[in-house]
């Protein structure tokens, strides 16, 4: 088994190792190949996980070469039984289209190949890598040279206003 895929929107013929665009197209395909010498009878093609593909883009449930889509575990499956004589191949596409905009969800410090690394990774006999655009990562940060002033003045504010708070306390009891 192995798997190749196209960058349709940027005309890309092997789209692996290629930065993909917001809104791109990829086609994957899957080919199943028998090698042996006899026929392979009844043959079910592997099932397509699709999870970390899934996290940056939607699937094209239009183009599923007669697969069915299962939304809860993210898999693409093949159930009809094929015959693949000897030397003969069966090859079953289906497509993706990167979400508009790609949602910047990269965990810093997160190892290629993991969960929302802004790396499209498919394995099917062979690993498929199409990177995403990143922008710099999010963060709120300020900074001050010093500390606020806060001095004597402020503390006597706040200690009358505590003082007349507990006064008002004690004389009501």
């Amino acid at each position: 088994i192995e798997k190749k895929a196209k960058n349709i929107t940027q005309n890309i013929g092997d789209a692996n190792g290629t930065t993909a665009n917001a809104g791109d197209v990829i086609e994957y395909a899957l080919t199943t190949s028998n090698y042996g010498q006899g026929e392979s009878k009844n043959t079910i093609l592997k099932p397509e996980q699709l999870s970390d593909v899934l996290e940056y883009a939607d699937i094209d449930l239009s183009s599923l070469d007669g697969g069915v889509y299962e939304s809860s575990t993210q898999t693409i499956a093949w159930n009809k039984h094929v015959t693949i004589k000897p030397g003969q191949s069966v090859t079953k596409t289906f497509r993706v289209k990167i979400k508009d905009p790609i949602p910047q969800t990269l965990r810093p410090y997160n190892q290629p190949g993991g969960s929302f690394d802004m790396i499209l990774t498919n394995v099917y006999g062979n690993t498929i890598d199409i990177k995403l655009p990143t922008t710099v990562l999010k963060t709120t940060e300020t900074v001050t040279t010093a500390l606020p002033n806060t001095g004597p003045g402020e503390a006597l504010v706040i200690g009358a206003g505590l003082t007349t708070i507990i006064g008002y306390f004690f004389a009501r009891s």
